[in-house]
């Protein structure tokens, strides 16, 4: 470790590292700032171009319009900045796994429940005791779990539309690409862009279902009275796993819902717009 050979080898391996950061640092600020274009589209466009933004660090992107800058050697060594990644990143890490047997428990102790709405076959549906919100769990066999007490609280209409939201994770793979950032916030632990694109995502993955279940459902003030039903009873969803329903900034979402306000479409000059950024993307 001590020689030559080994010390270049390093210089030039975190030189590679944060050319790569400066990178995918560069092109996430432009993703996140071409979402203001399309704050009047669909949520979904928006969660497009966050997830976009998050694979940026995953992917070897080598852009030949962004040139990258002459890094100066740090001012600690390789060995302490490996030593603080790999203690920020086990530390999230044991956060998560954590997290992650919570959930595994609460599922154990769960029990298979019918709902009065149609549910996929593909979908188990199971009974959760105590104050566990309605949410979504399972990668590839997706399992809905329901407070046992839900319909002490819930109208048959509110839980319908409880359920719509839900079906519309499902539907998104929502919690397959909550995963995918996951890996990133772990890797990336120290980088705060990295924390604010999965407020983001967690942001417009809510919505986007919000705005499915008001084109299906027409009932703006059942369904926002439904979600406040929901967040005045149950709290306690392990939220890492879960794509639930109450979610955060709820108060922000029941306005969202109230006001109803109409979707545009995304127009030729946007899709124009999107057309550009995938193909610079793809160079």
């Amino acid at each position: 470790p001590g020689s030559p050979q080994f010390q270049a080898a390093g210089s030039s391996t975190s030189h590679g590292i944060a050319a790569h950061i400066w990178r995918a640092t560069a092109l996430a600020i432009g993703l996140g700032l071409l979402t203001i274009a399309f704050r009047r589209n669909g949520a979904h466009v928006r969660y497009g171009l966050w997830l976009s933004a998050s694979l940026m660090f995953l992917l070897p992107v080598r852009p030949p319009f962004l040139p990258v800058p002459s890094f100066p050697d740090a001012p600690v060594s390789a060995e302490a900045l490996l030593l603080a990644w790999t203690f920020g990143f086990a530390a999230i890490a044991a956060t998560r796994f954590a997290k992650w047997r919570r959930l595994r428990r609460i599922v154990r102790s769960s029990s298979p429940a019918a709902l009065p709405v149609p549910i996929p076959d593909h979908i188990a549906v199971r009974s959760v005791p105590g104050l566990m919100e309605p949410g979504v769990c399972g990668l590839w066999r997706p399992v809905l779990l329901i407070p046992a007490d839900i319909e002490r609280y819930l109208t048959p209409r509110q839980l319908s539309a409880v359920i719509a939201h839900e079906l519309c994770h499902v539907r998104r793979h929502d919690n397959l690409t909550a995963v995918v950032h996951m890996v990133v916030e772990v890797i990336f632990w120290w980088h705060p862009l990295v924390w604010f694109i999965g407020s983001r995502l967690v942001h417009e993955r809510e919505r986007a279902c919000d705005e499915h279940v008001l084109r299906t459902l027409h009932r703006p003030r059942l369904y926002a009275r439904a979600l406040l039903n929901v967040c005045r009873r149950y709290a306690q969803a392990p939220r890492t796993y879960v794509s639930a329903a109450g979610g955060p900034n709820i108060m922000r979402r029941v306005d969202a819902i109230l006001r109803n306000e109409e979707i545009e479409a995304v127009g030729p000059l946007k899709k124009a717009i999107l057309a550009a950024a995938i193909c610079l993307l793809l160079l």
